[in-house]
């Protein structure tokens, strides 16, 4: 996996463009935990310069707890909703 680190103002343009849609879970809560644009545009840099390196290094991997097949989407669900996970479920359309 690769991924390609932004000249800060494109990166700057790409965000803006999101403005309006850029949500967190702060939002839904109340006006006390609200994120403005400047402080998700920081995150966001953060996230491109510390994170997805590490990412695409390797030595950071998501924790998958299943794999299902596309097709076992309802199964997959169903684990979610039972909370039975710990990591991410992913559903494939190959075969696991």
């Amino acid at each position: 996996m690769r991924f390609k680190l932004l000249p800060d103002e494109t990166f700057a343009a790409h965000v803006r463009s999101l403005e309006s849609r850029i949500l967190d879970a702060g939002d839904l809560v109340n006006a006390e935990t609200f994120l403005n644009f400047a402080d998700k545009a920081a995150i966001a840099r953060a996230v491109e310069t510390k994170v997805l390196p590490l990412i695409a290094a390797g030595k950071v991997k998501p924790a998958i707890d299943s794999i299902f097949k596309l097709h076992d989407a309802a199964a997959a669900h169903a684990r979610m909703e039972r909370s039975e996970h710990i990591g991410k479920i992913v559903l494939t359309p190959k075969p696991s």
